[in-house]
């Protein structure tokens, strides 16, 4: 044999290692990101915590570019790690620009735990009716079910709006329709 006895479960124990440190680096979509946007969620919302996540991701790939970059020049590894960091980049760019279909991804799952029978907390949110459907997406979040009261300019009740309709409303109308043409 070229190699000793304990050499390839020494190797796989360390690449094992390395992949799942490196899985673990708070980067969306790696398990990191995921961890990541996931802490944040319950305090600030699913779609802010992912769009938070992103930028903290973006940063570390930068970071990590840099450092695979010099580590190229210095002749420390090969060009494989700044190939790796890149595309961390462009994932982390596309998880930015998917975060609201995600997002109402998310709350559809959330439709079927109410179809289930659980039980959510209500949650009520005032707007006017000119209001765009994409400036109230971040304020629902996951453990709450949602109406929407929209007024006036004269603060008259116009509209009770439900999470279900906003939903479908995003779909046929976009995300830059007011709340009133839902």
């Amino acid at each position: 044999d070229l190699y000793p006895a304990g050499y390839w479960l020494s190797f796989f124990i360390r690449l094992n290692l390395v992949m799942g440190l490196f899985n673990l680096l708070p980067i969306l979509p790696l398990d990191g990101g995921r961890i990541y946007r996931a802490c944040y969620a319950k305090r600030i919302g699913v779609f802010e915590a992912t769009k938070r996540a992103v930028q903290h991701g973006k940063a570390v790939t930068i970071l990590l570019i840099f450092v695979s970059v010099c580590g190229l020049y210095l002749k420390v590894w090969d060009l494989n790690p700044v190939l790796m960091a890149v595309f961390l980049f462009y994932c982390a760019g596309e998880q930015d620009r998917t975060a609201t279909f995600y997002f109402l991804r998310y709350l559809l799952k959330k439709k079927e735990v109410v179809a289930k029978g659980k039980v959510l907390n209500l949650r009520t949110l005032y707007s006017q009716e000119d209001v765009q459907i994409k400036e109230v997406l971040p304020y629902i979040s996951s453990d709450n079910y949602h109406l929407f009261y929209l007024f006036d300019q004269e603060g008259r009740l116009m509209y009770q709006i439900s999470e279900e309709q906003l939903i479908n409303g995003f779909f046929k109308l976009g995300d830059s329709a007011p709340l009133s043409k839902i």
